[in-house]
């Protein structure tokens, strides 16, 4: 009887993992001082925009829609900032995401904007890059943005 509820653990689990993992783009990074990643899941989300009434962000709130998840990934030493940008460039490859806003200045700094698509006012999925040498930070929102409403004009 043992034998029979191990195999049906480690089916049960083989078919939740996947699902759990596909939750997050990014690696899980060894913990380690100079890399930090938050993830919010789906419905942390859903809970966070319902609840939220701070005016001074409602129009980011109000334009997200369909929410999928957020990752935020900050590292902060050579070695780290390779490590996340080879998983960046992984991310990139495997969500076919193409470049909405791409912006250098001569202090070897860059942000760069990527998106699933755009439809209208919404973009699909947006992947925020910003990194120098030293630093990058990336910001990942699985969802649909309205890009007037986060500017404002509604």
């Amino acid at each position: 009887m043992k034998p029979l509820k191990l195999i049906l653990t480690l089916v049960a689990i083989l078919c939740i993992a996947p699902q759990v993992l596909a939750q997050r783009v990014f690696s899980e990074y060894p913990a380690q001082k100079d890399i930090t990643s938050v993830y919010i899941s789906k419905t942390a989300m859903k809970l966070g925009l319902s609840s939220m009434n701070d005016s001074s962000i409602s129009g980011i709130i109000e334009s997200i829609t369909n929410p999928g998840g957020m990752e935020v990934i900050t590292a902060n030493s050579p070695k780290a900032v390779a490590l996340v940008k080879a998983d960046c460039e992984k991310v990139l490859k495997t969500l076919n995401l193409e470049v909405l806003l791409d912006v250098k200045n001569d202090d070897a700094e860059s942000t760069c904007i990527y998106t699933a698509g755009v439809e209208g006012d919404v973009a699909h999925d947006i992947l925020i890059v910003n990194g120098s040498k030293n630093e990058i930070n990336i910001v990942y929102i699985k969802g649909n943005i309205n890009v007037k409403s986060v500017m404002g004009d509604k």
